[in-house]
């Protein structure tokens, strides 16, 4: 039915997103206008894409393949449309519009998920079986192996995507559509020897297995610091930043059970991949992102030496490290009277009560 299968075709994990349209309380005759509507706007927004980027290179294969899906979600778009009110089960009708959705937006893992669960449904009904059948060799998915994972592919992919997001800038402002729907549209490593990811990816872990297991395990905020003073204070164009493009390829490309393998923990994956592509292409703002890593770096309770001054609290450090955390946030007016209390409240001999304000006032930013 669709071609490769996800399993043949990717070596990126399986992302059952949640991004297919769905129906409110609404009534539902108007809801699946809505939704109709919503679909043929996305079909307007990627065949207007297309055609801007095939301009001289109609027959690149990337380029004929996403008008082939565009068919095809035009296709079950119509089917909807024309049977809206024959199909009575709301879950049904979702599951078509999501076949519509994906197939629009290129989304084959996602694709594959949806027409396996409705699968009786479809055979059951021949208009809609016949928008793609189950043994044609020719049918739209057919090479997308080529077109969504190979990273000769990576920039008509990069562009694609966000020529989509910039026509579809109203659409995410009204809620209707997110940076996340195209968020399979991916760049991947490229292996000098033209072999696949999952051929290569041991190799490239252990040539860069350094800094990998700095940002791999890491939690989100973290990771942003990391990225931000990596990057610098003039990074210059970020969508064509070398580092910045470079981990948008390494977290496409490796997956957990890659680095398990190596006893590496991969956290907050797609977290990371999300906001490596919106601080490449503008959907947040570096200055703000950077000043708030800043601000976090300089938190007190994320100082190494900050156990330095248990030798001179002794039993009053775990509650007063408890202060430390719990005031974590607030401004250093409110911050710092509580701070000095606290210590002032301990009694302590006065060379050990001078080393304590003195660290608070140098490091309590």
């Amino acid at each position: 039915m669709i071609g490769d299968s996800p399993a043949e075709t990717s070596h990126v994990e399986v992302k059952q997103t949640d991004s297919q349209p769905v129906l409110s309380n609404e009534g539902p005759r108007d809801n699946k206008n809505r939704i109709v509507s919503r679909l043929k706007n996305i079909s307007k927004i990627v065949d207007s894409v297309n055609q801007e980027q095939s301009k001289g290179t109609e027959q690149h294969p990337f380029n004929i393949r996403t008008s082939e899906l565009v068919k095809l979600g035009n296709g079950y778009t119509t089917y909807l449309e024309n049977h809206a009110d024959e199909i009575t089960d709301e879950k049904t009708f979702q599951a078509i519009a999501s076949l519509a959705k994906t197939s629009l937006l290129m989304n084959i893992e996602q694709y594959g998920v949806t027409i396996r669960n409705i699968s009786g449904f479809v055979e059951q009904h021949p208009e809609l079986n016949e928008l793609n059948p189950p043994k044609k060799q020719d049918g739209p998915w057919s090479g997308i192996k080529e077109t969504l994972y190979y990273s000769s592919n990576n920039d008509i992919r990069e562009q694609f995507r966000e020529g989509i997001l910039t026509r579809a800038s109203e659409d995410i402002q009204s809620g209707d559509f997110s940076p996340r729907d195209v968020d399979h549209l991916e760049r991947f490593l490229v292996d000098p020897q033209g072999r696949m990811p999952g051929q290569f990816i041991p190799e490239y872990i252990a040539a860069h297995a350094g800094e990998i297991k700095i940002w791999s395990p890491s939690a989100l905020d973290i990771f942003q610091e990391h990225v931000i003073n990596k990057i610098g204070d003039n990074p210059g164009n970020l969508s064509q930043n070398e580092y910045l493009k470079q981990l948008d390829e390494e977290i496409a490309s490796i997956k957990p059970n890659d680095l398990q393998k190596v006893s590496v923990q991969f956290a907050d994956r797609q977290a990371k991949l999300a906001f490596i592509r919106d601080l490449r292409f503008g959907r947040v703002d570096f200055d703000m992102v950077k000043s708030e890593a800043k601000k976090r770096m300089g938190e007190i309770t994320r100082r190494q030496d900050l156990k330095s001054l248990a030798t001179h609290l002794k039993a009053s450090f775990p509650p007063f490290l408890a202060t430390l955390k719990s005031t974590a946030g607030a401004s250093i007016a409110e911050r710092k009277p509580i701070l000095i209390a606290l210590v002032e409240s301990y009694g302590l001999e006065a060379a050990a009560k001078q080393a304590v304000l003195g660290y608070l006032e140098t490091n309590l930013k």
